[in-house]
């Protein structure tokens, strides 16, 4: 029995996780940048976190507006779009 709906590239493509080493980057070079090195880690998780929490919830906020979409680009939209 499936408890949630949608493959994982569906979960995938709705928290943008190909672009998430970009938020990380974002976080992580000016930290090592200037000398840090104990905290790798910690950022990197929290860069993902930031990451999939901001971009799930775009994408939440943005579903009436991809209903009236013509093109189906995100998985929270019916499939009868396609």
């Amino acid at each position: 029995m499936r408890l949630v709906k949608g493959s994982i590239r569906d979960w995938l493509q709705l928290f943008r996780a190909q672009t998430a080493f970009a938020t990380i980057y974002t976080l992580l070079i000016p930290y090592m940048y200037a000398g840090g090195r104990g905290l790798v880690l910690p950022l990197v998780l929290v860069g993902l976190l930031v990451h999939c929490s901001s971009f799930g919830h775009n994408s939440v906020m943005d579903y009436y507006h991809d209903l009236k979409d013509e093109i189906r680009y995100t998985p929270l939209t019916p499939e009868d779009k396609v």
